[in-house]
């Protein structure tokens, strides 16, 4: 009964009938609103490569096909002041000799913009997740450049036998 009494008096009242149903609404739309935008949806990532290589266009190339925005910046220092103004999230500083290759280890930085915590996270594992399967494209692609030398030296190796039993 106070239920019904409660709901009589507010069909009664114009102002707090729409205040109670439109009101929600209104805040909704209205955060909505604050919220949309490309900008709050859009990651974009800089990379500086000093000596850019095969492998660094590569990779590039494979980022561009997500959905990031990609800018080249000429410095490290440059892509830094970009990080910030917020201008971009995360700036990529890839090596000098960027290459596969045993002697050495190569070391990919990532300068990210910590103060959108919820973002660096989700930049650092899509990127890594991309070098990884570049890593592995690579490896086995040598894998089988490897392979098929070694069916090469299996066949000359057979071609010669042949030639020395031939001798003998």
């Amino acid at each position: 009964k106070v239920m019904l009494k409660n709901l009589r008096l507010l069909i009664r009242a114009k102002a707090s009938a729409f205040t109670v149903l439109v009101g929600p609404l209104l805040i909704i739309v209205l955060i909505g609103i604050a919220f949309s935008g490309k900008a709050s949806y859009e990651l974009s990532l800089g990379y500086h490569a000093s000596a850019p290589n095969n492998m660094t266009a590569g990779f590039v190339d494979s980022l561009k096909q997500s959905s990031y925005h990609i800018q080249e910046f000429q410095t490290e220092d440059d892509c830094v002041k970009k990080i910030e103004q917020g201008i971009i999230h995360t700036c990529i500083i890839f090596p000098e000799s960027f290459q596969l290759n045993n002697s050495q280890g190569n070391e990919v930085r990532f300068l990210v913009d910590y103060s959108r915590m919820n973002l660096v996270y989700k930049i650092i594992e899509s990127v890594s997740g991309r070098l990884d399967i570049e890593s592995k494209e690579i490896s086995y692609s040598l894998t089988q450049i490897l392979l098929s030398r070694i069916n090469s030296t299996i066949k000359d190796m057979n071609y010669e036998i042949k030639a020395i039993d031939g001798l003998n």
